[in-house]
């Protein structure tokens, strides 16, 4: 896989792997984010490697975490087999955590559905970042489109996409935890 770019890669390992470069500072950008990743992902990179190098290819997440007037809950957003999404939301359910999972064949062609927009981070009672849309094959052609190839981008728009997250405020490690031990 060493010559492996985003132009190239066909499979989800193969794109999981180049995110996990990404996460991990070996490449600058990723197709769905110009620039290195924030700041936070160090917290959480040890299992995003992790979950990358299953086969899960997250495309957000933050770290749960709270200070003056802001709290967040960690989440993670990504595609993956089917297989996986249901060994990720086996753990999930057991371990009292969210999560959503959508097939490919319920994602909507052109606009991107947003009924189930739940806050993960909030400023002072503001929700701030929410998490739940579910992209349309529109907008993750647009999103992924450009860096993929043809394969590649068919690939992910095969995947199902999976949302997980804790909803108790500002707990660290229980969603970590239990979505590194389900891609084992």
């Amino acid at each position: 896989m060493s010559g492996l770019d985003w132009s190239t890669a066909t499979t989800l390992a193969e794109l999981g792997e180049l995110t996990a470069r990404y996460l991990s500072g070996e490449a600058g950008e990723s197709p769905t984010y110009l620039g290195p990743p924030d700041p936070e992902t160090a917290e959480i990179l040890e299992p995003l490697l992790a979950l990358n190098r299953a086969g899960f290819v997250t495309d957000q997440s933050q770290p749960a975490g709270s200070g003056d007037g802001w709290q967040q809950c960690a989440f993670v957003e990504g595609f993956c087999t089917e297989d996986l999404a249901k060994r990720i939301a086996d753990a999930c359910l057991t371990a009292d955590l969210w999560v959503r999972y959508v097939p490919p064949h319920v994602r909507p062609r052109w606009r991107t559905v947003y009924l189930y927009s739940t806050p993960v981070t909030t400023e002072r009672g503001v929700a701030h970042t929410r998490i739940g849309a579910i992209p349309s094959t529109r907008e993750l052609r647009w999103l992924w489109g450009g860096e993929l190839s043809r394969a590649g981008l068919d690939t992910l728009l095969g995947a199902h996409q999976v949302i997980a997250y804790d909803p108790q405020w500002g707990r660290r490690d229980r969603l970590w935890q239990t979505l590194t031990e389900a891609v084992r």
